[in-house]
């Protein structure tokens, strides 16, 4: 599954600031979890404030895996990261390519996530999302559309917590999101719906 791609300032060796386009408005956000649309696509963004975390897990939490070491980490500029995962319908608009059709574990639909994509491909998707937005006016120059990093996507699912879970605790997870015991273990091993709750 593709992650959605960040509209984030790139560092300019003229200035640390972004640029902004008068015509757009200043795309930071204000609050942590502020939602924006950037494009006439629909699709929904959420802010991640400039802070620090512990990226990792410790060594005592159950079913952790070696390489989660725990690390300090503090990112200095804020993000935006999509609200969900890239939807097929906005993967055929930008790309006009349907990877996931004929696949064995694919579901077909606009509000299915975008599946069967590499990383070559999602970076590829950031680069011509990028491109028509810059072209259209609707996003600065110095702004683009990419993958978040490793750090970026945990301190954002986190969302400011250091249990295993944003929903603190295993139990409820089953009520946020899709996974092995609510989907394949009762015969839905696909992808749902992004956005979708049971």
């Amino acid at each position: 599954v593709a992650p959605l791609p960040t509209p984030r300032p790139i560092p300019s060796p003229e200035s640390s600031m972004p640029r902004v386009n008068p015509a757009v408005g200043n795309l930071e956000g204000k609050q942590a979890g502020e939602v924006r649309t950037f494009t006439d696509l629909g699709v929904k963004f959420c802010w991640c404030p400039a802070g620090s975390f512990v990226m990792g897990s410790p060594a005592s939490e159950v079913g952790r895996s070696n390489l989660e070491d725990q690390v300090n980490v503090t990112l200095s500029r804020g993000f935006w990261l999509g609200q969900t995962e890239v939807t097929q319908g906005l993967w055929r608009n930008v790309m006009g390519t349907t990877p996931w059709s004929g696949q064995k574990l694919g579901m077909e639909g606009a509000e299915y996530p975008a599946t069967y994509v590499s990383w070559e491909d999602a970076t590829e998707f950031c680069r011509k999302l990028t491109t028509r937005e810059q072209e259209a006016g609707r996003l600065p120059s110095a702004w683009s559309y990419r993958l978040p990093t490793e750090a970026e996507w945990e301190y954002s699912c986190r969302a400011g917590l250091t249990t295993p879970y944003s929903v603190n605790g295993a139990g409820l997870l089953s009520e946020y999101a899709w996974y092995d015991k609510n989907a394949s273990e009762v015969g839905q091993k696909y992808a749902h719906p992004v956005g979708s709750v049971l």
